[in-house]
């Protein structure tokens, strides 16, 4: 430590580099440490982008951003450019839920079935689903219980979206000039189902890495509110646990990190919870790590970046540590520590703040969780409601910390009984008003939802016992359900709608336009180290249409070469009937197609010579 804060002190200037996978808290401090002007979010430069667009969305409204559970209340949805089977599974299990839902919930009013009568209801509706329209550049697996499915490349899918704006609100939505007869008659059908919905809902985000496809998708949403819609929902995926959270702190992008670094501006980096060799093209990352003089790491798992690295420090994961993210909804939520960590393992927070206190005169001393999310509440306006999540650890009557461990708890003395036979007194806990322990505050009329850490009830058991809890079965948490909504819709507000509409030209002689495609196992990068989820991840490839496979006279399996930015790649061939044309994907995030930062971008497939 001593030697970290000697690099500090006589660094020229250091950046600090944040992630968003770690908690708001995590975040903060490295952004106090290093200042305002010298943070990184730490996201790739499209995601960096990105979520400054959907921030922008989700602040200025009129649209509801909603929840998982209010997806399943839409009677029609709208799905533009998200593979939700890859990217957000649950998200898939929503929309599933709301086409059959919907037919269900108008049976049940309409012939005054109640909904609990499973038969009668299924009868009642004979297989009627609610109406779900998807648009992607691939075959995705919702397509089944979709009415129609739209394929193109994402400028095509974001055209399509401002289209169906303009046909849902043609006097004030911007009209999209060019506009070819196979995406205008689309967009004229999907503009006639939302226009009879009560509860339309729009479904985008940030997997194609292309900027318009959100911005159409909040121009339908506006459109829907121009035209007196008053429940009209917006759902947007983002591309890891707390984006939306350190989107919020308005860091600069990692590009210019880099190339402030390169220039010399920068002597030293601080890294927090994030392999860059994931953000940065290879180029880039050598870079980097050639031109910093000192290079400082907190980290939970070995990577090219801790590999790389001066000083590595042993960061806790969000198992061992506590604090907050904010999740796509735009909800600020509190994780609290499951296991106490080994002494030598600290939150990152905590790393920071010990690095910091010697020669930043005690202005970022924190003693606890709570001192930091006090000093965020004053410091970023924008934050200032995460005070309020949960009770703070503080707040826990003396002597009653709510217990994580349930009074049936056993085995205590066994687990540390190799080192001695007597139990040790349980650790205490400063940053949570939760204790290791069974001991403490057990009547559940005291227990606030935020900090339920399981659910029994007398003659109830594991999950039977969640009605104990609920204001209704089904219903809300007595207490109200965890978490701050940071972003509410500006119900009385202008529609504001977004003009830059993207051109689409047919692809060049022999050119593709290359698009990620993700995988629930392998595209994320913690669940990748697991052993169970990489048997499970796919050999890398280049999906094509059957169409171009023919021209190109290549085979399922056969190796072709793929072209981006004059570099070469031999992948084996993947046929993908109903491909976009004019299009092929490559695995976003697979280990072994890191590098790939510029994707979406043109490139060329060359069939090998001789094959």
């Amino acid at each position: 430590m001593d030697y970290v804060r000697e690099v500090l002190a006589k660094s020229k200037r250091t950046i600090g580099i944040g992630s968003a996978t770690a908690s708001l808290e995590s975040n903060f401090a490295l952004r106090s440490l290093v200042g305002v002007q010298n943070f990184c979010d730490g996201m790739s430069e499209h995601n960096h982008l990105l979520m400054k667009t959907a921030a922008e969305i989700l602040k200025r409204g009129p649209a509801k951003c909603l929840s998982l559970a209010e997806v399943e209340k839409a009677d029609v949805v709208l799905v533009l450019g998200e593979d939700v089977g890859n990217i957000a599974p649950l998200v898939e299990l929503s929309l599933r839920q709301t086409v059959r839902n919907r037919p269900e919930l108008v049976a049940g009013e309409t012939l005054d079935i109640p909904t609990w009568d499973d038969r009668a209801v299924r009868e009642a509706v004979q297989g009627k689903k609610a109406p779900l329209f998807v648009a992607t550049p691939y075959p995705v697996s919702i397509d089944e219980i979709a009415v129609r499915s739209f394929r193109g490349a994402p400028d095509e899918i974001a055209r399509l979206g401002f289209a169906i704006a303009n046909a849902v609100s043609p006097h004030n939505a911007p009209e999209v000039p060019g506009l070819d007869e196979r995406i205008h008659v689309f967009a004229e059908t999907i503009a006639g189902s939302l226009g009879l919905a009560s509860r339309p809902v729009i479904v985008a985000g940030t997997s194609l890495r292309n900027e318009a496809v959100l911005k159409a998708a909040a121009n339908v949403a506006a459109a829907l509110c121009d035209v007196g819609k008053k429940d009209v929902g917006l759902f947007l995926i983002t591309p890891e646990s707390n984006s939306t959270g350190v989107a919020l702190y308005e860091g600069m992008g990692i590009h210019q990190a880099v190339a402030e670094v390169e220039r010399g501006e920068a002597d030293t980096v601080i890294i927090m919870e994030n392999d860059l060799a994931r953000r940065l093209d290879p180029d880039s990352f050598r870079v980097l790590f050639e031109k910093a003089e000192h290079t400082i790491v907190l980290d939970y798992l070995r990577n090219p970046t801790t590999e790389n690295a001066e000083v590595v420090l042993p960061a806790a994961t969000s198992h061992e540590s506590s604090g907050t993210i904010v999740n796509n909804e735009g909800r600020a939520q509190r994780f609290y520590a499951a296991v106490n960590p080994d002494e030598i393992i600290q939150a990152s927070w905590k790393w920071l703040n010990l690095i910091a206190n010697p020669h930043y005169d005690g202005t970022i001393e924190w003693d606890s969780l709570d001192a930091v999310i006090e000093a965020i509440s004053k410091q970023v306006p924008a934050l200032e409601p995460i005070r309020r999540i949960a009770p703070l650890a503080r707040d826990a009557r003396p002597g009653l910390k709510i217990p994580r461990q349930s009074h049936r708890a056993s085995g205590r003395t066994a687990a540390t009984a190799f080192l001695s036979v007597h139990e040790p007194t349980p650790p205490v806990d400063l940053d949570a008003p939760l204790s290791f322990s069974m001991e403490g505050e057990t009547d559940r009329a005291r227990v606030p939802s935020p900090l339920i850490s399981r659910l029994w009830a007398p003659h109830w058991n594991s999950v039977q016992a969640l009605t104990r809890f609920e204001q209704e079965v089904d219903g809300a948490l007595r207490g109200g359900d965890p978490g701050v909504r940071l972003f509410e819709p500006v119900l009385q507000a202008e529609p504001v709608f977004y003009e830059e509409i993207p051109e689409w030209l047919p692809p060049e002689p022999g050119m593709l336009f290359v698009v990620p495609h993700h995988h629930v196992f392998g595209s994320e990068r913690t669940s990748s180290f697991a052993p169970a989820v990489a048997e499970r991840i796919p050999a890398r490839y280049v999906a094509i249409g059957p169409k171009l496979a023919e021209e190109l006279g290549a085979a399922e399996g056969q190796r072709i070469e793929l072209e981006i930015d004059r570099v070469r790649t031999e992948l084996p061939v993947k046929i993908v009937a109903g491909m976009a044309e004019g299009v092929c994907a490559i695995p976003y995030g697979l280990p072994d197609m890191e590098g790939y930062s510029a994707v979406p971008t043109w490139g060329r497939l060359f069939a090998r010579a001789g094959v």
